[in-house]
């Protein structure tokens, strides 16, 4: 019973040696699985290399986070203003036309029209609440 697989694999190796070592068309069967394997190792190291890059890019970015604090602090006033927009006044439901806001070094200035006291109040604890924003201040319109 154990005879039968070894013969047929012995069938396939002399086959494939018959395939490869032919005088006619052997040089060329054996150019083209050499230029085939080495492809092969190239695409694997390639591959591997792409993997490297990306899990390092990960660790690079989960130092900075760790780093950091994970804060997502504004470059500059101007990303700021967009940043207070966009997490405190879009959410409240006010017009971001009634609310007139400067930002310098972080510090907030808002200048406000005919809001209730509520409103303001609850637009003023938003602001302040927003990443980057170090101080809020009121002024009348």
């Amino acid at each position: 019973m154990a005879s039968i697989p070894k013969f047929t694999l012995g069938l396939a190796a002399g086959a494939a040696l018959a395939y490869y070592f032919d005088p006619v068309s052997g040089r060329g069967r054996r150019t083209r699985l050499r230029d085939q394997l080495k492809a092969e190792a190239r695409d694997a190291v390639d591959q591997a290399g792409r993997k490297a890059r990306y899990q390092a890019g990960r660790l690079k970015g989960a130092v900075h986070e760790f780093v950091a604090g994970g804060t997502d602090v504004p470059a500059d006033d101007a990303e700021l203003l967009q940043k207070i927009r966009s997490e405190a006044i879009g959410p409240s439901g006010l017009d971001t036309e009634d609310v007139d806001l400067v930002v310098e070094g972080g510090t907030v200035v808002i200048r406000t029209g005919d809001l209730p006291d509520a409103a303001l109040d609850d637009l003023l604890r938003r602001i302040a609440a927003v990443t980057g924003v170090t101080a809020v201040h009121t002024r009348a319109a």
